[in-house]
């Protein structure tokens, strides 16, 4: 029998209480209980512990979750310690305490269910706010009997809370005791590397994983490697999500290698979306696919795959004996063209129980739409509303994919397959708020307000609002990361009560970044960025905003105001999903901003059409730019020759940061040239991630009929060109430059080539050019081919020189991967 208390969300006092359990009999015996989707006062608290005292043995799960919602502090964590402790006396199976706010408190409240629960099986703590002090004390109590003692746990979900890194290695601690475990967790904790390099680690003694949800989480390279380990010994696993895990290229490829490599072949669900992956690290999944004959759900939108990429996984996907379960494919905004959406809707029509394939957001033409429609069966290819034109010529003559392609493709792929700093912040609480306010008493002037890095509770919020509107003066609001794991009603209300509290204050700067806000949350700042007659610096970056909410911030925050288009100097929006048609509600606002200096427009998801509109604007309407980010953005072959135009207006421009861009050798020799055109004078200059290779270096260093393009920089101090798949080959006619008496090279503080393809020799002609030079601060060499006798060369021709102080860290440089010891540059001396 189970006692639940159902119904709708309410309040519950002491006679609503009673109510409740009037249909229940005092020491009935019960299997479950469910106290969840109240919020109890204490009254009503003491009323149902009254009631569960009386609860005979055999209770095993206990449904204890969103009980507290709205109670002050105080109330709540009384209303948890009678709760739980009214229950001390069972063994549980499971326990559910999320949707609480804990913290470390609140978890010493639930201490009463939750210590020495030696049966336990299932534990669920999402959306608790709990910090890595919090997460030591799960640990502790989880652990009870000493870490030598094996627990009994299965199941253990830990989402949405705010524990790090701290976090992370203290629930690391646990899986040395949790042989059994199935069903794991661990998802958006604000863990960062070194974090989850550690959590990763911890994972390789169990085997019996069977769902594994890591999303959300920052594991980078390393801890993807760490991780590939892990996951190799999982011989059951069903369920991965990886989903904005940061595991990059190198992580998927590892990943992957390594289930197939141990024969990981039960997978039915695979989430690696939003990893920055590229048609690099395809072929790895495709061979992964082709070992994973349950796989029901694959998803990995939000990536930037490419038709390379999609021609890769169509490849493989066409035949019938690949992934026949398969009911979904998920490639929304992973800049497929026309020909890349058409070749997977071809290879995924086999698929006879395929249910849902969604690819919005991508560049496909009207005719590829309507080809790739004609290819599914109907009714199953997603929405396309957010589908941005392409341009690029529609080949369809695949549909007799031949089996010598499929072949060849099958070839590739199974030559391939063989082959955490943030600050945990808690949620806070009045009386830590008092504390804060203390040193600030009595003062009535300011001229700059920060309440960022902390999560406000309305209640909080009521106290900061009723402080901020007895101040005058203000002229800096940094409202910047105040809602992190507040719900979104609670969030809200919190945006709309500080704002309303600094109505009247004619405001220099405003940063609402890193707030999840979407178009609510920007019309809930309204009142404090409306009207701000004079405003100078806003920024939007990190906040999850829509193609609509960017039309909100460009019609109705800055053109519909007069004043700020004009007296605006600063917009930064980063991180955003705003997608084609909000980058063209920007490009649109830049025409009444006409005394903009520094504009940042970066990963935010625009296209190649959007992204040539938005240069297009910036050549129209801006003059005075001194620094423009455009990174991320798609500026194809128009695109670039826009942007060119638009750069070679900026003559007072000194930061131009054009980083995974996609210019192509062609487009950034264009930059290059429309700099010394006119005669633009930069500090700064970044061209990462744009695939020049050897010949776009050449092209802007190496002379030839346009002239040595850089040499017009005779102030450069930063030159960053990592991730261009640059060899030693490109890098010597830089370092032959370098050699020369070039005004630039005089400068330059910092030079960076990092996850290049560069060898020894390439390495140490480097080393040699940028010995005398007097500035460099730093080299940037790592994530390359360099062999240990090449690296040994380079460290010592740095040190004789007085500057080994200037190569950057070496750790994710292969010495392995290269022959070459760095000789030939000592020949070529």
């Amino acid at each position: 029998m189970e006692l639940v208390l159902s119904g709708d969300r309410e309040f519950v006092d002491a006679a609503r209480a009673t109510a409740l359990l009037s249909p229940y009999s005092r020491s009935t015996a019960f299997s479950r209980i469910s106290l969840r989707n109240k919020s109890y006062s204490l009254e009503a608290a003491q009323v149902l512990a009254e009631f569960l005292k009386t609860i005979p043995a055999g209770l095993t799960v206990a449904d204890l979750a969103d009980m507290i919602a709205g109670r002050p502090e105080d109330e709540a964590l009384l209303v948890l310690e009678h709760v739980c402790e009214s229950l001390s006396s069972h063994s549980f199976v499971e326990i559910n305490l999320s949707d609480n706010a804990l913290g470390e408190k609140g978890v010493r409240a639930s201490f009463g269910v939750l210590e020495r629960q030696a049966n336990l099986e299932r534990l669920y703590l999402c959306n608790n706010g709990l910090s890595a002090e919090s997460a030591q004390v799960i640990a502790d109590v989880l652990l009870f009997r000493g870490a030598s003692v094996p627990t009994k746990l299965k199941t253990f979900h830990f989402y949405n809370n705010m524990s790090g890194d701290g976090g992370a290695k203290a629930l690391a601690t646990l899986f040395p005791s949790t042989p059994l475990l199935e069903d794991l967790r661990f998802s958006t904790t604000r863990s960062q590397r070194e974090g989850c390099r550690v959590f990763a680690q911890a994972l390789t003694v169990l085997s019996n994983l069977k769902r594994v949800d890591l999303s959300d989480n920052t594991f980078g390279e390393e801890g993807a490697t760490v991780l590939a380990e892990a996951l190799s010994k999982q011989s059951k696993l069903e369920v991965l999500n990886l989903r904005d895990a940061s595991i990059g290229d190198d992580g998927l490829i590892a990943i992957a290698n390594a289930l197939v490599a141990h024969r990981v072949t039960s997978l039915r669900v695979l989430d690696v979306s939003g990893n920055d992956l590229t048609e690099e690290s395809m072929g790895a999944l495709a061979a992964l696919l082709k070992t994973l004959p349950l796989l029901d759900e694959l998803r990995i939108e939000e990536n930037e795959i490419g038709s390379g990429g999609a021609a890769i996984l169509a490849g493989v996907l066409h035949k019938k004996s690949v992934a026949p379960a398969l009911t979904l494919f998920q490639s929304n905004s992973n800049e497929l063209s026309s020909n890349g959406g058409y070749r997977l809707a071809v290879a995924l029509a086999t698929k006879r129980q395929l249910k849902a394939v969604e690819m919005d957001g991508n560049m496909f033409s009207d005719d590829a739409v309507a080809k790739i429609q004609a290819a599914l069966p109907s009714g199953v290819l997603g929405s396309l509303e957010d589908n941005m034109e392409d341009d690029d010529d529609f080949d369809d003559d695949i549909a007799d994919w031949s089996d010598e392609e499929v072949e060849a493709e099958d070839d590739k792929v199974d030559e391939l397959a063989d082959a955490l700093s943030r600050v945990a912040l808690g949620k806070l609480l009045l009386e830590h708020l008092l504390e804060l306010l203390a040193p600030f008493q009595g003062r009535t002037t300011f001229h700059t307000i920060s309440l960022r890095g902390k999560s406000y509770t309305h209640a909080g919020a009521a106290v900061i609002a009723d402080y901020l509107r007895h101040i005058r003066g203000i002229k800096v609001a940094d409202l910047a990361d105040i809602i992190a794991g507040r719900p979104e009603d609670e969030a809200l209300v919190v945006l709309t009560t500080i704002s309303k509290s600094l109505v009247g204050h004619v405001l220099d700067e405003i940063d609402l970044s890193d707030n999840a806000l979407g178009e609510k949350g920007v019309r809930a700042c309204f009142d404090v960025l409306i009207p701000q007659t004079t405003l100078k610096h806003l920024s939007f970056c990190n906040n999850g905003i829509s193609a609509a909410a960017s039309a909100v911030i460009a019609q109705e925050v800055v053109l519909q105001q007069a004043g700020v288009a004009k007296s605006l100097e600063s917009f930064h929006f980063f991180n955003n999903m705003s997608g084609h048609d909000g980058c063209l509600a920007v490009a649109a606002m830049l025409s009444g901003c006409p005394n903009l200096k520094s504009f940042r427009f970066a990963s935010a998801r625009a296209g190649a059409a959007a992204s040539l509109q938005l240069a297009l604007s910036i050549g129209q309407h801006l003059r005075h730019l001194t620094s423009l980010d455009l990174s991320d953005c798609s500026f194809d072959d128009e695109g670039a020759v826009a942007l060119a135009t638009a750069i070679s207006k900026q003559t007072q421009l000194k930061v131009l940061k054009l980083r995974d861009a996609s210019l192509g050798s062609k487009g950034a020799k264009l930059i290059v040239a429309a700099l010394a055109s006119a005669q633009i004078q930069l500090d700064s200059l970044d061209l990462s991630g744009n695939e020049l290779e050897d010949q776009g270096l050449i092209n802007m260093i190496g002379g030839g009929n346009s002239g040595r393009l850089l040499d017009s920089q005779v102030g450069l101090k930063v030159l960053r060109l990592d991730e261009n798949e640059v060899t030693s080959k490109g890098l010597a006619v830089l370092a032959d430059a370098l050699h020369g008496p070039l005004p630039w090279a005089a400068a330059l503080e910092e030079l960076s080539l990092y996850g290049n393809e560069i060898t020894a020799s390439g390495a140490v002609a480097a080393a040699k050019a940028v010995a005398d030079k007097a500035s460099l601060k730093l080299l940037q060499l790592d994530s390359n081919m360099i062999s240990s006798v090449g690296l040994s060369k380079l460290r010592a021709i740095l040190d004789q020189a007085g500057k080994g102080h200037v190569l950057g860290p070496m750790d994710e440089n292969d010495q392995d991967a290269d022959s070459d010891d760095g000789s030939e540059a000592d020949e070529d001396e």
